[in-house]
């Protein structure tokens, strides 16, 4: 009798496990299907807004240098809504060739209207001016949703700005797409469940690389100057070699982590960080001196150290040592690479000397590694979070 009374009881438990497993699935299926609803009536929207502006005039300013586009914003030549709606248009057509975009910020209409009304003798205390800038779908921006790509996320907008987009906002920024990642951050390509998958704009064939897969995608289509990615391991710095363009990261102790989004919650020690992806250098190098020198950055996270951009080592004349391998235990870097990057002492020049080194102890140092990207069970809650709490792409 107690046998019989303990197989129904198992046999109960899994039928209900099976079916509340299926009604969650289904729910999760129904959510991604209303924010895909949500996207178009989002993209009809912007489409509304940028066609109030003439196709072969926002084609001008997108196509202004940089410098120039800063200057004739702060001179008032130019229109904050005009340069914001040719953006617009820019990364619609982007979205159209490279599904790089999750959704527009509809706030940034708002944004850029209260910029138009700052006297032009004051729009030089904002060097950043007007500048409409893409956003990372993991960096919160308050009123919308930051998934990392994870389905049961959706619907949950953030209460309040991160800190970057607050200080880009504070330097007359406009915070105006987020743009599309990975499913929680951990891959060289950029597809999820929720907004589907995003192809490199110098072929549509290949990935744009990950996990800012959007942001380089966005901004190598010429639909952004620079924009904010994220990186642990690569996450700025791959798309941007993917699809040919400038993308920096800095040590986490240079950055505030207070309010941020994780995919491996407690996960301490590599932790992630913020960073610009751009056209060029220059742009990378004036967003990280504008930060940087930002007192209320330090003022308002405790945890940063109030260390100012240093002018002295970027100006410095003495040699950088640069060091590179081509074999770290497991696989030779690729002949191309070897040559394109070493071959002729490329590296080397006046300002920089570089030298070849082994790595030690691959495996040991590999399952390190592994040990920083998932302490305190943070593996577990990941796939916890996909597999068990709701609907993974297959």
């Amino acid at each position: 009798m107690i046998t019989t009374f303990f197989v129904l009881f198992l046999a109960g438990l899994v039928f209900y496990f099976y079916f509340e497993s299926k009604r969650k699935v289904n729910l999760l299926k129904h959510a991604i299907q209303q924010r895909k609803d949500e996207q178009l009536r989002n993209f009809e929207w912007i489409r509304r807004n940028f066609e109030k502006l003439d196709e072969n005039e926002a084609e001008r300013i997108v196509n202004l240098p940089y410098e120039k586009l800063k200057s004739d914003l702060k001179m008032g030549n130019l229109k904050v809504t005009e340069v914001l709606r040719a953006f617009q248009r820019k990364a619609m057509k982007a979205q159209e060739n490279t599904n790089c975009v999750c959704l527009f910020v509809e706030k940034s209409i708002e944004l850029a209207e209260k910029l138009e009304e700052v006297e032009i003798e004051k729009r030089g205390n904002m060097e950043l001016f007007g500048i409409p800038v893409s956003v990372k779908e993991c960096i919160k921006i308050k009123g919308m949703d930051s998934t990392q790509g994870l389905s049961q996320s959706l619907f949950k907008p953030s209460e309040n700005d991160s800190k970057c987009v607050k200080q880009l906002m504070e330097l007359g920024a406009i915070p105006f797409v987020h743009t599309n990642i990975p499913q929680a951050l951990l891959s060289f390509g950029c597809c999820n469940p929720i907004y589907g998958s995003t192809s490199n704009p110098l072929d549509v064939t290949r990935v744009p690389g990950g996990s800012s897969g959007g942001e380089s995608a966005l901004i190598s289509s010429g639909a952004a100057h620079f924009g904010i990615g994220t990186d642990v391991g690569g996450s700025i710095r791959t798309p941007a070699t993917f699809c040919g363009i400038v993308g920096f990261k800095s040590c986490s102790d240079r950055n505030s982590h207070t309010g941020k989004v994780s995919s491996i919650p407690g996960r301490q020690l590599l932790r992630t960080v913020e960073g610009p992806l751009a056209r060029n250098v220059d742009i990378c190098v004036e967003y990280m001196r504008l930060k940087w020198n930002d007192n209320s950055l330090f003022e308002s996270d405790y945890y940063m150290p109030p260390v100012k951009f240093q002018e002295e080592m970027l100006n410095s004349t003495q040699k950088l040592r640069i060091g590179y391998y081509t074999f770290d235990g497991y696989q030779k870097s690729s002949k191309s690479l070897r040559k394109g990057s070493f071959g002729d002492n490329k590296l080397s020049s006046r300002h920089r000397r570089t030298f070849n080194f082994r790595v030690q102890s691959s495996e040991s140092r590999f399952d390190v590694q592994c040990v920083l990207c998932g302490c305190n069970f943070g593996w577990f809650d990941l796939f916890e979070q996909i597999i068990v709490g709701g609907y993974c792409a297959g």
